[in-house]
């Protein structure tokens, strides 16, 4: 797999033109402060999470990444819940030849205001590949309203196609798929947040409790930032190491960020097992954030080690013995206004290399 080098700092437009069309290579980013301090002027407003496989950006400024561009969505989401996928839905979805048929069905020569009139689908393995056809002509900034409404067709007949690759990595976060459970219109009452990263550079670990979330909420925990790069138990800390403290926290904060995260539980699609998914190496973060409502019921979200956002994800739970998995980037934005509120730290790698990641459906459906 080939590599490109992208120096920020002397060419920020060449970088930010760079990023949207390289996603398919591997790129190594350096010098994480200064190259993005040159752009982040430019990506105003946007300010947080993208998928690596959407663009590969791998640059951090401040702990956090970027998004560049949301697009109106069209689609309107199905009642939760959505059911486990039958294995004629994933049987499906693995003899449809995505890739071969678009690029025959749909020449490069054709623009996406063409498509539609190229080939008329029928069949939910039509409209993926008609969904993927707009996604190869995707510009990174804006996805067409016709885009939107050909995935929609695609997993209104199989949701299956939620999990085929490069649908899975194009469509993310892109349109929503599934309401938030009913549970979540009730008020949070206590969140405990576990956070560990490691990579290149030195690790961070956290354990960050909030009480009384709904009325005037109290803030616990400790912060350790300590766990040197290079020291031996770097990627294995102790108990101890993790758990040692340089900072502690107390105080307080705004209700309202803390019950954000109960609006941020849509899009939670069924898979069979929780996985671990890796678009790049050298940035590790792991979460577990643990919340309950008022009524008693508790929710725990985990992203396994994950990098597929950058700082973590795609997040995962267990409602009712059923594994989900978020088709969307909505808790880690509304977990992110939490983390810089409280002034946590993210732990933040001097560089990365991309490139490649597992087929989620072999990861989230292991034995079928």
């Amino acid at each position: 797999m080939s590599s490109l080098v992208i120096d920020a700092a002397e060419n920020p437009m060449k970088f930010l033109k760079s990023i949207v069309k390289q996603s398919g290579r591997g790129i190594w980013a350096a010098t994480p402060r200064q190259s993005l301090r040159s752009i982040v002027p430019m990506l105003s407003p946007y300010n947080l999470l993208i998928p690596y496989s959407w663009m590969a950006i791998l640059v951090p400024f401040s702990g956090f990444s970027l998004v560049l561009g949301n697009a109106a969505i069209a689609v309107s989401p199905m009642p939760w819940s959505l059911p486990p996928l039958t294995d004629e839905q994933l049987e499906a979805v693995r003899n449809c030849d995505l890739e071969t048929v678009a690029i025959d069905r749909y020449p490069e020569t054709l623009t996406a205001d063409e498509l539609l009139q190229a080939y008329t689908p029928t069949t939910d393995c039509d409209w993926a590949v008609l969904a993927r056809a707009y996604a190869q002509r995707w510009d990174g900034v804006s996805l067409p309203e016709s885009a939107q409404n050909a995935f929609g067709q695609t997993i209104a007949l199989n949701p299956g196609f939620i999990y085929a690759p490069s649908l899975f990595a194009s469509y993310f976060g892109k349109i929503p798929v599934v309401e938030a459970p009913p549970f979540t219109q009730q008020e949070i009452v206590a969140v405990k947040i576990e956070y560990r990263w490691y990579g290149l550079g030195n690790g961070v670990s956290y354990q960050v409790e909030i009480d009384r979330a709904n009325t005037q909420p109290i803030v616990s925990g400790t912060v350790n930032s300590g766990l040197m790069f290079g020291d031996p138990t770097w990627e294995t800390p102790t108990t101890e190491q993790l758990h040692k403290s340089d900072r502690t926290l107390s105080g307080t904060i705004d209700p309202e960020i803390v019950q954000a995260l109960r609006f941020a539980l849509t899009d939670l699609v069924p898979i069979d097992s929780q996985f671990t998914l890796n678009f790049c190496t050298d940035n590790y973060p792991d979460w577990l954030v643990s919340i309950a409502f008022a009524d008693g019921t508790t929710l725990s979200m985990v992203t396994k080690d994950s990098n597929f956002l950058y700082a973590g994800g795609p997040w995962q739970t267990t409602i009712d013995g059923q594994n989900y998995v978020q088709f969307s980037p909505e808790f880690i934005q509304a977990l992110a206004n939490v983390v810089n509120t409280l002034e946590l730290p993210w732990g933040e790698p001097a560089g990365m290399a991309c490139g490649g990641w597992r087929n989620i459906l072999d990861v989230a459906f292991p034995d079928r």
